[in-house]
């Protein structure tokens, strides 16, 4: 029987999504990641995090535009 991995938490979710959408997470972050059992929590910190993304550009983009 495989010993359960600890859940991750959310500074390590986030940090973790963060390295990966930058592109510069460590092989090591990345084995961690892989080897947890569920992705729900990875998709969910990943969704909200490129949303905020998104409505920052777009205010960037509006107060710009409005100028």
């Amino acid at each position: 029987m495989k010993p359960k991995e600890k859940k991750p938490k959310i500074g390590d979710l986030i940090k973790s999504v963060l390295a990966g959408l930058f592109g510069v997470q460590s092989e090591e972050s990345r084995k961690r990641d892989f080897k947890q059992s569920s992705i729900t929590p990875y998709l969910v910190v990943g969704t909200i995090m490129i949303g905020i993304m998104i409505f920052t550009l777009l205010g960037i983009i509006s107060l710009v535009i409005a100028q």
